[in-house]
């Protein structure tokens, strides 16, 4: 249960983090009215968002973040 408990608190401190970043990828694009670009840039939000999470992944797996 205390790794479950660490993913949580993993989760909770980078979410809001990757949150903010798509949001303002997306007021970023909106701003160019370019809806295109809002996709693109949702999309590699995502993306970016994925490989954080798999680098704090092999971190966690390298003992790297305790």
């Amino acid at each position: 249960s205390s790794t479950l408990f660490h993913v949580i608190r993993c989760v909770r401190c980078y979410l809001p983090l990757i949150c903010r970043g798509i949001v303002l990828r997306i007021t970023i694009a909106i701003h160019t009215h370019n809806h295109i670009a809002a996709i693109r840039y949702y999309l590699s939000g995502l993306h970016l968002a994925r490989m954080d999470d798999f680098k704090l992944t092999l971190l966690r797996n390298n003992g790297r973040i305790t």
